[in-house]
């Protein structure tokens, strides 16, 4: 068996070991009575002093800590070293964010280089710079919208303030001429008629306008065209029997997704248009009105036999407050305006030409469903 023990010598301690085993005699010592075969118990003692363990155990224990401090000093500086790597591309990209955000520009964009290599970092930098393209387009937007809403609402003060002063001086007239016969009160009464008459037209057109602006996907709706041509058409003929309302339609029914309201908005004042600034009598007007379906899309023409549109001013009609030289007959200057602002609703193309008998002709295309 092995056996530990501590030893004093000498006021010093000593670690010993003991070994003890049994063995056999192989062989007689000389001069000795024979041994051979009988078994004898030897035990061994191995002694170490305790200052060396202690020594041991002490550099052991040292050199425990110093490579533990070496360790921590060295993963300390790798810790480092790999959170600048991973920060410094966040600090380049918090630089370029801070610069555009400085310079206001929306049409710079965060560099999307290799020196942001890590693929988060790459992303983050898709997002912003995705971020920074719509605020972009929304600041377009309202940016284009604010100048249209000025020059909007200068169009209106002066289309308003017209009819407005001149109800304002016959009112003053009246007023002021009290004994004024019958024949001239009732021009005076009937030139307020037309111009309250004229008033309401201007801000009936810009409530249409203005809800076309505005108008949203979820207001569409797929329409029957056909059937919807045809019901217009037969309403105008009710209206005014004097004149011609002729159609030719499709042989089939096209579908097309359109604003029900706004596509009466666009047709109703194409015809309007045709009865008012023809420059003929009513039972001397004829509108034709055709449908087709070419590649798609549904090909409307609608002609008239009046005095036509010069083509000098074919792009002019079309814009918001401007009128047409060759019609004697004042109005909002907003019809045809109404008509382009629902074509481009609806995705579709105007065209003013002539036709054949030298009147007006509006074609018009839209997508179609089916």
């Amino acid at each position: 068996t092995d056996q530990v023990s501590t030893i004093n010598l000498n006021g010093d301690k000593w670690r010993g070991l003991n070994k003890e085993f049994f063995t056999q005699a192989r062989f007689n010592p000389p001069g000795r009575p024979s041994i051979v075969g009988q078994e004898f118990l030897i035990t061994i003692e191995v002694l170490g002093s305790y200052d060396v363990v202690d020594s041991t155990l002490t550099d052991v224990r040292n050199s425990f800590v110093s490579v533990g401090v070496v360790v921590v000093i060295l993963l300390g500086v790798i810790g480092w070293g790999l959170g600048w790597i991973i920060v410094r591309p966040l600090e380049r990209l918090s630089k370029d964010a801070m610069m555009i955000n400085d310079s206001s520009d929306l049409s710079e964009r965060v560099h999307s280089e290799s020196k942001y290599s890590f693929s988060e970092v790459q992303n983050l930098t898709s997002s912003i710079n995705e971020m920074i393209s719509r605020l972009e387009q929304s600041n377009l937007v309202t940016q284009n919208a604010l100048v249209s809403s000025r020059s909007f609402a200068s169009n209106v003060a002066h289309e308003l303030r017209t009819p407005l002063t001149s109800m304002k001086m016959n009112l003053d007239l009246l007023g002021r001429n009290l004994e004024m016969d019958t024949l001239q009160r009732y021009e005076i009464v009937s030139d307020l008629l037309d111009q309250q008459e004229n008033l309401i037209n201007i801000l009936e057109s810009l409530r249409l306008l203005a809800r076309g602006d505005l108008s949203e996907e979820n207001i569409f709706e797929e329409i029957d065209f056909t059937q919807f041509i045809r019901d217009l058409a037969a309403k105008y003929q009710r209206q005014y029997p004097e004149s011609q309302f002729h159609l030719t339609s499709y042989s089939e029914k096209p579908l097309i997704f359109a604003w029900r309201e706004g596509l009466h908005v666009m047709l109703s004042n194409i015809i309007v248009n045709s009865i008012t600034h023809s420059n003929k009598k009513l039972e001397q007007l004829v509108v034709e009105i055709s449908t087709e379906i070419a590649e798609n899309r549904l090909i409307l023409t609608i002609d008239d036999n009046g005095i036509g549109i010069p083509e000098t001013e074919r792009t002019l009609v079309l814009e918001r407050f401007r009128r047409g030289n060759s019609t004697s007959i004042k109005g909002s200057g907003l019809g045809l305006a109404l008509v382009k602002q629902q074509v481009e609703i609806h995705n579709g193309l105007i065209e003013i030409t002539s036709n054949p008998s030298s009147g007006a002709r509006f074609v018009i295309s839209l997508p179609v469903v089916i």
